[in-house]
């Protein structure tokens, strides 16, 4: 029988005690919360009286697979995501492999000229490009004026609104993109 090594055990245990008051708070602010979450899915609440909520299970989310505006905003979630993913990657590809060939003071310039949509708030650019994508005095129904094209209703047609959307997204994270693939190609010999 081997004796216990005290001082093994203790420097065994240091860093797990170093990492617990950040696992605590992650469980806090993350576990816990979702775990709440899904016990609240389980009940029929009534906004206006919450005293008389119901236990109900599964229903609500039975309701949920049958209810055919879920399906459309899931369909649109995705295509959005995915067009707009691939377009920030392609976008942020070539915008880094054609930083990558620059000098170094090039790129240092560049990438922060690159990343002022990304630093610039969401609530402020979503505004801003609203303001772009307007009927009346948008810049974008301006400048395709000038080529003889109609204004265009971007945000008042479901089909334009999915297209104002992809733009105004691709624009503020393809320089995070290119940025982080930047990084990736300088690093590599």
């Amino acid at each position: 029988m081997r004796p216990i090594h005290w001082r093994r055990i203790r420097n065994a245990s240091v860093p797990y005690l170093l990492v617990a008051p950040a696992f605590i708070v992650l469980c806090v602010i993350l576990v816990y919360p979702s775990i709440y979450n899904l016990w609240l899915s389980l009940w029929d609440w009534q906004y206006i009286n919450p005293a008389r909520a119901s236990f109900v299970g599964l229903r609500n989310y039975i309701d949920l697979m049958s209810d055919s505006y879920f399906w459309r905003a899931l369909r649109f979630t995705l295509r959005f995501t995915l067009i707009s993913v691939s377009l920030e990657f392609l976008l942020g590809l070539v915008s880094a492999l054609i930083l990558a060939k620059k000098s170094e003071r090039v790129r240092r310039v560049a990438g922060s000229a690159l990343l002022l949509p990304y630093l610039i708030a969401g609530s402020v650019a979503g505004l801003v490009w609203r303001l772009l994508w307007t009927y009346e005095y948008g810049l974008v129904n301006y400048l395709l004026s000038l080529v003889g094209v109609k204004p265009i209703q971007w945000l008042g047609n479901p089909l334009f609104a999915n297209i104002a959307v992809i733009v105004t997204q691709v624009w503020r994270n393809s320089p995070f993109t290119t940025i982080v693939l930047l990084a990736g190609l300088v690093s590599l010999p």
